[in-house]
């Protein structure tokens, strides 16, 4: 299984210099994750929330587990967020209301407790990606 703690995201060698599968970059930024079926193991790291110029994460149909971190609320482009098909926990982070640019949320087959953000009324919530 691969390891979603890797040390490097933030190196100046990282993804978007070594093309890293399922990392698209743009000038140097991380602009999306497509990573789903990628059998990634572990939690959703805080640090998450550095990645400030995604606009799209798709990590469905893998093994991360734990909660979701409050800190992904610092990604205010974030447009699409995909994590159906895990083992994630715990109550959804009410600071996702905070993503005004979220579209696309689809957290199916997942242990998420608690309400969903009051906008989310307003995003696509379909199960396919």
């Amino acid at each position: 299984q691969g390891n979603w703690n890797a040390t490097n995201w933030m190196d100046v060698g990282g993804p978007c210099v070594a093309n890293w599968t399922g990392v698209v970059c743009n000038n140097s930024l991380i602009i999306e994750l497509d990573l789903k079926n990628e059998n990634l193991a572990g939690t959703i790291p805080s640090q998450f929330g550095y990645l400030t110029d995604l606009n799209s994460v798709k990590l469905q149909g893998t093994s991360l587990s734990g909660s979701l971190p409050s800190q992904i609320a610092s990604i205010f482009d974030l447009k699409k967020l995909v994590l159906f098909s895990n083992q994630l926990t715990g109550e959804f982070p009410k600071q996702i209301a905070n993503l005004r640019a979220l579209t696309s949320l689809r957290l199916s087959t997942n242990s998420f407790c608690g309400d969903l953000p009051e906008n989310a009324s307003t995003i696509e919530t379909s199960e396919t990606s």
